[in-house]
């Protein structure tokens, strides 16, 4: 399967740039306006069937060799435009009037008019180039002006609606699951929609094939359904299909809704839409629910896709989406061995079995990848099992024509602009955890990026929107969320979609290691990975053929890049956008780096370099600079005030910055958006890096979040921080003097969220906290002098102020004794964590009223909240979301459980402290001297399934706590002498 050439949003970007006022004006001055005007005619020829063309390639290998041939040229303008626009940008660098401009525009080039006579004959060749391969587009009939979304064209098994239940391994639980949202009575809706989404070849349809095969389903529902989807929705084409076999193709669409009518009136109903793709608004899916809806009450639709925006569109609700997820080992192994051994069963070779269980592995829990690898070495013998156990699955011919052509089923459907975003992922390794703002400016730099129609959105907001729409079709899979932002900041790939990412790039796209020698002259972008750059004529050789090349990655921090090998190879890749050369340990950077015209995005991260040249000043296109951890850095040119382009300067270090100083003027970067001097929003050990202090806070003033970590000398938060107009969160962690919140505090009118914890000198968080007119989350901890109650210094708090706060947690505050009644006047309020307050002893009247009440590690207010003889309970019990427990979150639900551990480890009330601890698993006694018996307060334990118990000297019986723990797997007593 051969890569696809994707060349419309490229053709786009060139016509946007020709059309621009400063292109055509530069143009005038050299002449060549008409030569241009030409090209931008050809250019729009070509782009009005690129979108038919591409839909074609997969069946047309002469539209393919078409494209191929287009691919180059097109490329080759786009360079020539990108050359012209950055022309037009150095136009605007200059100052004085405009007569001085044209002066030194036309003077900039050593030989104007041969230069010109240069430009102009590029043109003109260009033109001819693409105007010979805009003709022989007549051969092809191609369709002019379809969208640039327009579907790839491809072959699809025919897909049927039974499936054997003993075939399907694993799904079980998944099954039950989809079955029990189906029967919910308590779900009155004359309609429900339960969609299914997970990425292709997880076995969405096999689990719908489950429920709707499923007697009991069949039994409860008076009518079943199912429906292959057209890849492209119509509300009509799925009414056909709901009618088949009863309807005529010629029928009208007032035909067809009678029969509808006639076919489901008045009978509960369970319809699936197997493999939705394209619902592209609301209104579309409205349309077909409002003709469904003449079934009877509690009819149900079972929707199957690979996108969560349409589930969303669909549904709106995201509780009722099941989101499927990949067979854990267990099932893995399991349906492997009923597909690969000669019984259906694990064989009794030890070393066959270990082989299986590593080639498993690598299916990456997708069952069609499992099926296809396993059924694929069915009764091959021990030298194939271990031959294949080195292999990659992308050299294995039944991955390359089973499991990757359903996995591009969903690149296909992307836009044109999507694929070249998602394609550029393969430059990575596998098991790659990308930051998602790196990958995104990585974007930026290719012209990746289309721009919404929002003109108040920035470049990096529609580079996120991107990523939102490639990580709901499971391109991505999630890693870290940013608690309080709630957005996506570091994700991965799965296998199978890094090994998609490197057949749709192609040759376009390589990673060299020391014995590679792939690249051919389609090449653009590589990435050198465990490759040494030290010999220049291996580098060079490796290169030559890249004539076009707009990516060099450095991607192995254990090997250095020889200066020799920068300057005469890497930086006479002249069309480079896109240069990154961390951890290569430059001492000092050419300055021959203002070659590279294009460039866009610079990464010089841990390197030695003790100044950047100045000439690095002259990249007018630049839009990313990270020159981070260089602890040998001393200065910034100052000529970088006059990058305008620029949008991310990373200067960080781990702790400040090792700069003298920095250029004055920066407020002329308007574009920038980030000015990185530590990690993200990160003030550690001291207020502000350097002693400009003014300067600081003005260019980091439109950071939204603000972490402020040990600053020992801090008493009272500064009134620089009036210069923070963006600010949303806020933490102060550990600043042990602190002791007031103003002046600083006051100017935050913005904020969002604020934690405070650990200062130990603060009494008062008021009166600074009544200007937070727009705080959503309060979080207070560990703050010892601190009370927040009705006796202390805090017992007129106006509470009234703050309309929006609705989550409010308290932690480790040893002084607390009750939570004020004024916080009633909390309309808003819907959350409150109180956790680690032991002297917490009294809970407002109106506390009901919340959404979500969690108490932990209180001991004296856990008595009185439990549900036999607690007096709170009443209070409480009516609560959508509680949760009790005498211990914290990592403790409850992690793997090493609940530690009691010394002499005081088991409290005198042993039922009331085990007594809000259902859930637990794991749970170790060590090192408790005075135990003699397992306490009967154990039998709350009634999900526990580990028992570690050991060094307890005096230990002589294990009743009565362990007669009640039926759910325990196990038990393991250590470092107890027999008696």
């Amino acid at each position: 399967m051969a890569a696809d050439i994707i060349l419309s949003s490229i053709a786009k970007i060139i016509i946007e740039e020709l059309r621009k006022v400063a292109v055509k004006q530069i143009a005038s001055l050299w002449g060549v306006d008409d030569d241009l005007q030409q090209l931008e005619g050809t250019i729009s020829i070509i782009n009005s069937v690129l979108a038919d063309a591409e839909r074609k390639q997969v069946q047309n290998q002469q539209i393919k060799t078409w494209l191929e041939r287009l691919e180059d040229a097109v490329y080759e303008v786009d360079d020539l435009v990108d050359k012209i626009s950055t022309e037009a940008l150095q136009q605007q660098v200059m100052t004085g009037n405009i007569m001085a401009k044209q002066v030194r525009i036309f003077c900039s080039t050593s030989n104007q008019f041969a230069f010109r006579y240069k430009m102009g004959q590029k043109i003109r060749f260009l033109r001819r180039k693409l105007d010979k391969i805009a003709d022989d587009r007549m051969k092809f009939h191609l369709e002019t002006g379809l969208p640039l979304d327009t579907h790839v064209v491809t072959v699809e098994p025919e897909e049927h609606s039974y499936e054997r239940k003993e075939n399907v391994i694993g799904r079980d639980y998944e099954q039950t699951e989809i079955i029990k949202r189906l029967f919910d009575m308590n779900n009155e809706e004359n309609l429900a929609v339960i969609p299914i989404v997970g990425v292709g070849g997880l076995g969405k349809t096999t689990l719908a094939r489950l429920v709707y095969n499923d007697a009991e389903v069949r039994k409860h529902f008076e009518l079943v359904m199912w429906v292959n989807v057209p890849k492209v929705f119509d509300v009509k084409l799925v009414v056909k299909e709901i009618m088949k076999p009863e309807v005529r193709d010629e029928k009208t669409m007032d035909e067809l809704q009678q029969d509808l009518r006639l076919k489901i009136g008045g009978k509960q109903f369970l319809l699936v839409l197997d493999d939705v793709w394209d619902i592209d608004s609301r209104e579309k899916w409205l349309k077909l629910e409002e003709l469904l809806k003449d079934g009877a009450n509690r009819s149900r639709i079972i929707v199957t896709t690979r996108d969560k925006k349409i589930a969303h569109v669909i549904n709106g609700r995201e509780e009722r989406t099941y989101n499927l997820g990949i067979l854990n080992d267990e099932m893995a192994w399991c349906l492997f061995t009923k597909l690969a051994f000669v019984h259906r069963q694990e064989p009794n070779d030890p070393n066959l079995v270990g082989i299986g269980k590593d080639i498993v592995k690598k299916c990456g829990g997708i069952p069609l990848v499992i099926r296809t690898i396993a059924s694929m070495l069915y009764c091959k013998n021990f030298e194939e099992w271990s031959s294949f156990k080195g292999m990659e699955l992308s050299a294995i011919d039944e991955y390359d024509k089973n499991i990757i052509p359903i996995l591009k089923l969903s690149y296909d459907h992307l836009p044109s602009y999507l694929k070249h975003c998602f394609g550029y992922c393969s430059l990575f390794p596998k098991n790659y955890v990308f930051d998602v703002e790196i990958l995104i400016n990585l974007w930026m730099a290719q012209g990746f990026i289309k721009l919404s129609n929002d003109h108040n959105q920035s470049l990096e907001d529609s580079g996120y929107q991107h990523f939102k729409n490639l990580l709901y079709r499971s391109f991505f899979e999630v890693v870290e969320i940013d608690y309080h932002s709630s957005k996506v900041i570091k994700c991965k790939m799965h296998d199978c979609m890094h090994d998609l990412a490197t057949l749709v790039m192609g040759t376009k796209g390589v990673v060299l290691s020391s014995d590679d020698e792939k690249t051919d002259e389609r090449t653009r972008h590589v990435a050198f990975n465990d490759f040494y750059l030290g010999s220049l004529q291996q580098v060079q050789a490796l290169l030559v053929n890249t004539k076009r090349i707009r990516t060099i990655f450095k991607r192995d921090r254990y090997y250095d890049l020889s200066y020799r090998v920068l300057e005469e190879s890497i930086l006479k890749c002249k069309f480079l956008r896109t240069l990154d050369l961390q951890y290569s340990s430059l001492k000092r950077l050419p300055a021959s780096i203002d070659k590279l015209k294009h460039l866009r995005y610079l990464d010089l991260s841990r390197n030695d370099m003790k100044a950047l040249p100045n000439s690095i000043t002259r990249l007018q296109n630049l839009q990313t600079l990270n020159v981070s951890y260089c602890q040998n850095l001393q200065e910034i040119p100052s000529g970088i005030t006059k990058m305008f382009n620029l949008r991310h300067l990373h200067i960080e270090s781990y702790s400040g910055t090792t700069l003298h100083g920095m250029p004055g003027g920066l407020d002329q970067l308007t574009n920038l958006q980030r000015l990185s001097l530590l990690p993200q929003g990160d003030l550690w050990n001291q207020w502000i890096p350097l002693n400009n202090e003014s300067f600081i806070l003005h260019h980091i003033s439109n950071w939204k979040t603000l972490d402020m970590r040990g600053i020992d000398d801090l008493q009272h938060l500064p009134d620089g921080l009036k210069s923070f107009t963006c600010l949303q969160k806020l933490r102060i962690e550990r600043c042990l003097k602190l002791e007031s919140l103003s002046p600083g505090l006051n100017h935050l009118t913005s904020l969002l969220n604020l934690s405070i914890k650990g200062c130990p000198e603060l009494e008062s968080i008021f009166p600074s906290l009544y200007h937070l007119t727009s705080l959503q989350r309060l979080e207070i901890g560990f703050c010892d002098k601190l009370e927040m109650s009705n006796g202390g210094s805090d017992a007129t708090i106006q509470w009234q102020r703050f309309e929006s706060l609705s989550v409010l947690i308290l932690k480790g505050l040893s002084k607390l004794v009750a939570l004020s009644q004024w916080l009633q006047q909390l309309t808003s309020l819907q959350e409150i964590q109180i956790i680690d307050c032991p002297k917490l002893k009294l809970l407002p009247e109106w506390i009901g009223s919340l959404e979500t009440l969690e108490i932990r590690e209180c001991p004296i207010l856990l008595e009185r909240c439990r549900d036999d003889i607690g007096d709170y309970w009443p209070l409480i019990c009516n609560i959508n979301q509680l949760i009790l427990s005498p211990v914290g979150r990592e403790a409850e639900f992690s793997r090493e459980g609940v530690d009691l551990q010394g002499y005081q480890s088991i409290p005198m009330n042993s039922e009331s402290f085990f007594y809000h601890l259902s859930n637990l698993k794991f749970l170790n006694i060590c090192y408790n001297g005075d135990l003699q018996h397992l306490p009967d307060g154990l039998k709350r334990l009634t999900s526990l399934e580990t028992l570690d118990i050991g060094y307890c000297s005096k230990l002589q019986s294990l009743s009565p706590g362990l007669y009640h723990l039926t759910s325990l797997k196990r038990l393991y007593i250590f470092g107890i002498a027999r008696r």
